[in-house]
């Protein structure tokens, strides 16, 4: 996964990384981020305009285009831990 599994737009109590055991409409569920909004004529097929991001995060952001400035996680944390 691009950017290192990590939330490209963060938002106050963002955990992060993903959890992808959570229900799709959970609000820290992975969701694509578009930076070049549909709205602005990017497109939605384009590989190099999707990037991770959690549904709530994405939300928020709303049809604004970019991506934010990483950031460190925010408590909680929702990774899994995979068995080996």
């Amino acid at each position: 996964m691009r950017d290192g599994g990590r939330c490209v737009i963060p938002t106050e109590g963002c955990p992060g990384t993903f959890d992808f055991s959570l229900h799709h409409l959970d609000r820290w569920a992975f969701c694509v981020h578009h930076p070049d909004p549909r709205s602005a004529g990017g497109s939605v097929s384009d590989p190099s305009n999707m990037y991770p991001a959690h549904r709530l995060c994405n939300e928020k952001w709303g049809n604004r285009p970019g991506i934010a400035e990483p950031v460190e996680p925010l408590e909680p944390n929702h990774s899994v831990e995979w068995p080996s």
